[in-house]
């Protein structure tokens, strides 16, 4: 195959993958709207022979004005965000906002959440991959 043919098949198999990417995405969504999350961030659901692992996410944009704003008024500020002010980690995060309402209320102000895509691993039923691990989730598991 020549370069402009290769360009071609190139940009056919993009085309392609984009559309089955909206396609998936929005299988993604409809198996996320399926299961019950019991207030955690990971289901599964078995159907169709397949265990299915869904992880919730989300994006988070941290205002940085807002952030520079709120830095004067906590002197622990500086040990659940860095410089760039975007926490240092989740849990230290999570912890000092538990441990402070009105620090829980500021970032909360500084901050915008929105849905992101749920991560989707699909397994074989009769694989074996999760093993036990998938025996002791079957409780866990979205009936469909």
């Amino acid at each position: 195959m020549d370069i402009a043919g290769l360009v071609r098949e190139g940009a056919r198999i993009k085309d392609e993958i984009e559309q089955r990417t909206r396609i998936l995405r929005g299988i993604h969504a409809k198996l996320e709207a399926a299961c019950d999350f019991s207030g955690k961030n990971t289901a599964r659901l078995k159907a169709g022979g397949y265990i299915v692992k869904i992880t919730r996410r989300s994006n988070v944009r941290w205002n940085q004005e807002r952030l520079a704003l709120i830095r004067g008024h906590y002197e622990f500020f500086d040990s659940v965000f860095a410089k760039e002010y975007k926490p240092v980690g989740a849990r230290q995060l999570e912890g000092a906002m538990a441990a402070d309402t009105t620090f829980a209320e500021a970032v909360s102000w500084a901050r915008t959440e929105s849905p992101g895509s749920p991560q989707v691993v699909y397994v074989r039923e009769d694989s074996g991959v999760w093993g036990a691990e998938a025996e002791e989730q079957d409780a866990m598991l979205t009936p469909v």
